[in-house]
Order: C-alpha cells, then structure tokens, then sequence
C-alpha cells in the first residue's frame, strides 16, 4: 500500500514539485486510490501541468468522485498519452472542476 502527500492549490508542477520536497515529512500521507484515468496528448498534458489551479472541461463529469475519505485520496489520475517523459498526476477535486489538491512523481531535478 502506497502513501503519498497531496499538496493543496499548487499553481503547476514546478511549485507541486518544490512544496512537497519542502513539507514532505510534516504533510499527512493518503492512500491512492484511482477512481478515474484520463489521457491528455502531449499539448494538452503541458498545458494543464503549467496550469493546475485553470478550470478544466474534462473534469466536470468525475468531480463528485474525487475526494479525501479518512486516510484515503480518491482521486483521478491524469497521464500523458505519451508517458514515456511526463509522470501521472493525482488529483483530488472535491466538487470543482480544478486541481484542488495534487500529488506527483514529477522530479525537476
């Protein structure tokens, strides 16, 4: 079982990335539990990871499906279709069409 911080309103990936190594040890942790996946092409992914806190059509029919319940994130997994250089990135949308709270793999280093 994995646990993973979700960082609230991150603006984009860059400051996702920057606030989870900053708190990582003083945020509480989730269990992922994926309850939708959507694939983004390339230009779309780069857009949304630039722009997490934007409102987003593609989210409007699973917003009720994503929230925290105890320990556990139900969340949505966005993910490139081309993955091969872009991570996933876990949302919890708690009834909005944004980005609410995210997590993710992604490294700038």
């Amino acid at each position: 079982m994995k646990y993973s911080p979700f960082i609230r309103k991150a603006s984009n990936v860059h400051e996702l990335y920057l606030i989870g190594r900053k708190y990582s040890k003083r945020l509480p942790l989730f269990e992922i539990n994926v309850v939708k996946e959507i694939f983004l092409d390339t230009s779309l992914y780069v857009l949304f990871s630039n722009n997490l806190l934007d409102d987003y059509n593609f989210f409007i029919e699973f917003s009720n499906l994503s929230y925290f319940d105890k320990s556990i994130a139900r969340c949505i997994k966005i993910s490139c279709e081309d993955n091969t250089y872009k991570p996933a990135i876990y949302v919890v949308l708690e009834g909005t069409t944004c980005a609410k709270y995210t997590f993710s793999y992604f490294s700038i280093e």
